[in-house]
């Protein structure tokens, strides 16, 4: 799993705010394999020298994610 930062995330109260650095700490303590990854680009990389042939890659996001989708498939190719 990898979480990026949360877009526009300034727009809340502190306390209603989603803290990926938090869940993917939670997550290694659990040894779940998670990363806090905040920006696309660097997602990206990390996903073009992690995956390999055969891997199935879901993104889930509510918006264009920054192009990320697009972007993705062509630095995989």
């Amino acid at each position: 799993m990898i979480l990026p930062e949360v877009f526009n995330s300034s727009s809340l109260a502190n306390d209603e705010q989603l803290s990926p650095q938090k869940i993917i700490e939670d997550l290694n303590k659990l040894k779940r394999e998670a990363y806090y990854i905040p920006k696309i680009d660097e997602i990206i990389s990390f996903l073009k020298g992690y995956a390999k042939s055969g891997d199935v890659i879901v993104l889930m996001s509510n918006g264009s994610f920054g192009g990320i989708y697009i972007k993705l498939i062509e630095a995989l190719k």
